[in-house]
């Protein structure tokens, strides 16, 4: 979410330049160059299809792939992994099910800001030509039952190749890429979507890191968790170069947000969106104070049992 990182299809050797083998691989962006691709540990990860897709989602959590693993409905299916981080890698992918999954390849999977929305390419499900895009929502959390694929319709799909549907957070437009006007190119096409076939609204969080004495640019990691339960639910971290970070996160909860850094007190606040609005981007910048005799904190995000003085 804050153009730092790239998700790279294959696993590269330490020079950053060699082919080992397929799978997927992270790089991070250092200021003004980027850095060597790291692969991705799935568990049990095997594809014996020439092609391999997959889209991360805006927490950073959960990725949607496209493969062809010997437990296929047809050619390539999307399944879904989960990042473990006791074991700082992958679960081994699991099918998204008949409902989702055809006889017919299923690829080029996004999974847009919200989280819930997933936008595919497939030959198998009811289209106008070749590839058509379609659209399916999670129906619960954990990604286990998909509403039925909704054609995008002929104003978008082609007769041709039609695939790489991508969204914005801001859900304006869309981008794709289609062989509308050739039989062997593809061109880059943007689109504007009717409203039922937008993603839900979600909410752009951004800003620095500060030092709030020397006003010098700070690298910490930003957790965000649900209140009052306290429960974490997303993280980023501020760039070294300019303390600047940004996130995005949906309607439904009340957030509080926090930072760690040695040598510094901890910073906690807190924004409520569980009044969904429209798409909207807000700043909030973070002033972190070195620990020192007579240093302070404010402390924003404490709550009480009601009529009790319990926290």
């Amino acid at each position: 979410t804050d153009n730092s990182e790239l998700l790279l299809s294959n696993t590269y050797a330490k020079d950053g330049l060699s082919l080992i083998n397929r799978g997927f691989s992270t790089t991070q962006w250092q200021g003004d160059h980027w850095s060597i691709p790291e692969k991705i540990d799935i568990s049990s990860y095997m594809n014996s299809s020439n092609t391999a897709e997959t889209s991360l989602s805006a927490t950073g959590k959960s990725m949607v792939l496209s493969l062809k693993t010997g437990y296929n409905e047809g050619m390539n299916d999307l399944y879904l992994s989960t990042f473990m981080s006791y074991a700082h890698s992958w679960s081994g992918p699991r099918t998204a099910g008949k409902v989702i999954n055809s006889f017919g390849n299923e690829s080029t999977p996004f999974l847009a800001a919200d989280g819930k929305t997933l936008y595919f390419a497939s030959e198998g499900h009811s289209g106008y030509g070749d590839m058509d895009i379609f659209m399916s929502r999670m129906l619960d959390k954990r990604g286990f039952e998909w509403s039925e694929p909704i054609n995008l319709g002929p104003e978008i799909n082609t007769a041709n190749w039609d695939g790489y549907f991508t969204i914005p957070a801001h859900g304006n437009w869309a981008y794709m890429a289609s062989a509308n006007d050739s039989s062997t190119h593809l061109d880059i096409y943007r689109v504007k979507l009717p409203i039922d076939l937008k993603p839900d609204p979600v909410v752009l969080i951004k800003g620095r890191v500060f030092d709030a004495v020397t006003k010098e640019p700070l690298n910490v990691p930003i957790y965000f968790e649900s209140l009052p339960d306290g429960r974490r639910l997303s993280a980023t971290r501020s760039k070294s170069t300019t303390g600047s970070y940004q996130i995005i996160l949906p309607y439904g909860n009340h957030y509080g947000y926090y930072t760690q850094l040695e040598g510094y007190l901890s910073t906690h606040d807190n924004i409520d969106l569980q009044t969904e609005q429209n798409y909207q981007e807000i700043k909030r910048d973070i002033y972190l104070s070195p620990l020192s005799t007579g240093s302070f904190i404010s402390l924003n995000n404490v709550y009480f049992a009601q009529s009790s003085y319990e926290i």
